[in-house]
């Protein structure tokens, strides 16, 4: 018993918290019980999200909790769930929450079975699924857009984007919640140097390794919500969670195409975008991502709004809705206010805004900590030594990936500084006006030059095969799209030829010929080393774990 409360609060329904009397549980996770609540003045009903009691032991978490109401209670948009205020109740630190009468995305994606990762999931109609993360979009556009008391941007970054965390009305409204591990400038709690926070399978490549994380992150984890909605499953697959990592950081994942037949060739180019590996080659902002997603919708068939998607969540969670909405006691969703009244509640501390956060960190529960956090840090300290480790053979695979694509380009260095020394090194600057010499008026400025093709031929051997970002292009192709920005590299492979690796840019020129060096034949050697002709030895390269 910690302060009169069991380790799991001894949480039942009618038990009365302060103002709130609880009504059903809606779910629990790694850090915190979730209650529908009906505030007993009021009558409206809300959703309490109490911190567990072993962490509210730890500074650390309770840290994190304070800035997700810090941040989240600045959110006003319609696509975000409301966080109204963070109470102490009867020594429980807990956030009062808008609440959603509906479901998660993760529950529709795994209809009427039991709460567990390992099941399988089944695929959202495409277009629905579509509009549900396009709405998702403006609802993070909103948070990254967030700024502060003195007008400059917070950064806000979600970090654990997932359909656990996309929250669905029955009315068909799309509500993105859980801040918990949100990453904001001004924040009190600065995360420990390479610990991984988040649902692994929907990380960005750069938050597994520990890099600077900024939306585009979480544009990342949208793609692979939108991926595992179309098809029924995530784009990064492995037995264990080294593989998984090892694939997210090297961008292994089946097209979507390949897994789910008939996949709209529109919508697997805005996927395939939104999950680069680099972020620079994703949307820019969520709501680019948005209206990319719309646009697609807009021309892919009728449209998808509110009315269809409560259908399809009526379909899905039906029984699971009617059955919660008996054990609330009430025959229609609640109209919430715009805050819970506290006038009935009885003094207790109480946040609206990240600004007017003042509740006591230094509590009995805090103050515990002291005496009892020995094994809670030894736990913590111990589960951050294997992230640490596990990142470090990631980092090992990429260093060694890194390489390899270096000695393959070195082939084609001289090449490279032989077309660069014969390329016009004047600038292009705009001409200016040109006079008659005779009369002195203007003449007709010349013409523009021809717009530059849209593909770029590349000259290779017969047969020769050609992959851009790891997909390999038809038999016969051997033309790529030039990009309107950035650099599309595209490896070139061929029967008795070293691999070669061009780089296309908007300026490549419209063929290019491709350096192919003819493999020398291998020829018999003794298994001693001869000094006259093999000065050194071979080296073996060690195994790749993920190989």
């Amino acid at each position: 018993m910690r302060h009169g409360l069991s380790d799991d609060f001894d949480l039942h329904p009618g038990r009365i918290l302060g103002p709130y009397e609880l009504l059903v549980p809606v779910g629990s996770g790694g850090m915190a019980h979730v209650w529908a609540a009906r505030h007993r003045g009021a009558g409206a009903v809300f959703a309490l999200k109490m911190l567990m009691p072993h962490l509210a032991e730890n500074a650390a978490f309770r840290d994190m909790f304070f800035d997700e109401a810090r941040i989240a209670s600045r959110i006003r948009h319609e696509n975000v769930a409301r966080t109204f205020e963070l109470v102490d109740l009867d020594g429980i630190l807990t956030l009062v929450m808008e609440w959603v009468d509906g479901s998660s995305m993760i529950r529709m994606l795994r209809p009427g079975a039991e709460d567990r990762e390992d099941l399988a999931r089944v695929a959202l109609p495409v277009r629905h699924a579509v509009k549900i993360v396009a709405e998702t979009c403006a609802g993070l556009h909103a948070a990254h857009e967030l700024v502060g008391d003195d007008g400059r941007p917070l950064a806000v970054v979600h970090r654990d984007v997932s359909p656990h965390n996309v929250l669905l009305t029955r009315d068909g409204r799309v509500k993105v919640t859980d801040f918990g591990v949100a990453k904001a400038i001004g924040k009190s709690h600065m995360t420990i140097a390479g610990q991984v926070k988040g649902k692994l399978a929907y990380m960005s490549p750069e938050q597994l390794v520990g890099g600077g994380v900024d939306r585009r992150s979480d544009i990342f984890a949208l793609g692979s919500v939108l991926y595992e909605a179309t098809t029924g499953q995530r784009p990064f697959q492995g037995e264990h969670d080294p593989q998984v990592m090892a694939a997210i950081v090297m961008g292994n994942f089946p097209p979507p195409s390949e897994v789910a037949r008939g996949f709209p060739p529109g919508l697997e180019q805005i996927l395939l975008r939104t999950l680069s590996t680099e972020p620079d080659a994703r949307y820019a902002t969520a709501l680019d991502l948005k209206h990319a997603l719309e646009g697609w919708l807009a021309t892919s068939g009728p449209p998808v709004g509110a009315p269809q998607i409560s259908v399809l969540l009526q379909e899905r969670c039906g029984p699971e809705l009617d059955a919660r909405m008996t054990g609330l006691s009430i025959t229609q969703p609640a109209v919430v206010p715009p805050a819970p009244p506290s006038a009935a509640s009885g003094p207790h501390p109480r946040v609206e805004s990240g600004a007017a956060m003042e509740l006591d960190r230094r509590t009995p529960v805090a103050r515990a900590a002291r005496s009892n956090g020995v094994s809670t840090v030894g736990a913590f300290l111990a589960v951050l030594v294997g992230v640490v480790l596990g990142l470090g053979v990631l980092l090992y695979v990429r260093n060694t990936r890194r390489e390899r694509r270096a000695a393959a380009d070195m082939a084609l260095s001289d090449a490279a500084a032989m077309a660069v020394a014969t390329t016009p090194t004047e600038a292009i600057d705009t001409p200016p006006p040109m006079l008659d010499g005779a009369s002195g008026d203007l003449l007709d400025p010349p013409a523009p030059p021809p717009e530059a093709p849209r593909t770029v031929t590349l000259l290779v051997p017969a047969g020769a095969r050609l992959f851009v970002d790891g997909r390999e292009l038809p038999d016969g192709a051997s033309s790529v799209p030039r990009p309107d920005a950035g650099v599309v590299a595209v490896l070139v492979t061929a029967d008795g030829h070293e691999d070669a690796m061009v780089e296309v840019t908007p300026t490549s020129s419209e063929e290019i010929e491709v350096a192919m060096f003819v493999k020398a034949k291998p020829r018999p050697r003794s298994s001693a080393p001869r000094p006259d002709r093999d000065p050194d030895p071979p080296v073996a390269m060690p195994p790749n774990p993920y190989d």
